[in-house]
C-alpha cells in the first residue's frame, strides 16, 4: 500500500514536478523502509512472485496462505489507487491550482 502510494505520488505529472533523479530515489527509499519494518514479521517478503513460488514448491505444497499472495497485492493496489485518487490527489490539485492562480495574479 505504501509502495503503491509512493509510486503514484512520484510519477503523477499533474503535481507540477518534472522527471528527475528523485523519483527513483523516493521509490527505493520506500522499499527500503518497507523492508526495515516488515522483515521481523514476514522475512521481508514484499515480492509476491517470490513468496508465491516458495509456497507452491515447498514440501507441503500449496498451503492455506496461498490466496494471500494473490489477493493481498491486488487488494493493496486497489486500496492504494483509490486512496491516492480520492484523498491525496485532490490535495495536490488544489495546491497546484492555487499556485497557478497566484502566478497569474502576479503578472
Amino acid at each position: 500500500l505504501i509502495l503503491v502510494i509512493t509510486v503514484l505520488a512520484t510519477t503523477n505529472g499533474g503535481r507540477g514536478h518534472g522527471s528527475n533523479y528523485l523519483q527513483p530515489l523516493s521509490i527505493g527509499l520506500a522499499i527500503f523502509v518497507i523492508h526495515l519494518v516488515v522483515a521481523p514479521f514476514t522475512g521481508s517478503g514484499i515480492n509476491p512472485a517470490r513468496s508465491l513460488a516458495s509456497n507452491i514448491f515447498s514440501e507441503n505444497g500449496i498451503g492455506g496462505d496461498f490466496f494471500v499472495y494473490i489477493f493481498g497485492p491486488l487488494l493493496a493496489s486497489l486500496v492504494g489507487g483509490l486512496l491516492y485518487e480520492f484523498f491525496f490527489s485532490p490535495h495536490y490539485n488544489k495546491a497546484h491550482q492555487k499556485l497557478n492562480g497566484q502566478e497569474m495574479d502576479d503578472i
